[in-house]
């Protein structure tokens, strides 16, 4: 928690311990506040083309799961989102992902995708 925090006012901070933090996203036993907790503070931080493949993997696997909590999918959009501003190429997938999971998402998985797919139409058209 308190690291995402640092990372909210202080990315550049973060930015030496992407490796060692991203890494930790394989961890099969990785806790939901943890991966909650990570995901929150990459959204702040600029990624890396080098760790894109890794967290692309990882975000688009939240977001097709059912299980994970929403704090979780809404972290994991904003950080495909940020993403796709280095990867163009990547926005048609996630914003047809965020489409279709719109009819059974909560209020504030909804939110959340709304927003991001009202920038991508702004930024992208």
């Amino acid at each position: 928690w308190a690291l995402s925090l640092v990372a909210e006012e202080r990315p550049q901070l973060v930015k030496p311990h992407l490796k060692v933090l991203i890494r930790q996203l394989d961890n099969p036993d990785l806790s939901v506040p943890v991966k909650r907790h990570l995901l929150r503070l990459l959204q702040f931080v600029e990624i890396p083309g080098n760790f894109h493949a890794r967290l692309i993997d990882f975000c688009f696997k939240i977001l097709k799961s059912r299980k994970e909590a929403i704090a979780v999918h809404v972290y994991a959009m904003t950080v495909l989102f940020r993403i796709t501003a280095q990867m163009p190429e990547l926005r048609n997938e996630l914003s047809i992902m965020l489409e279709d999971n719109l009819p059974y998402a909560s209020a504030g998985y909804r939110s959340r995708a709304i927003k991001i797919l009202k920038h991508m139409e702004k930024q992208f058209s």
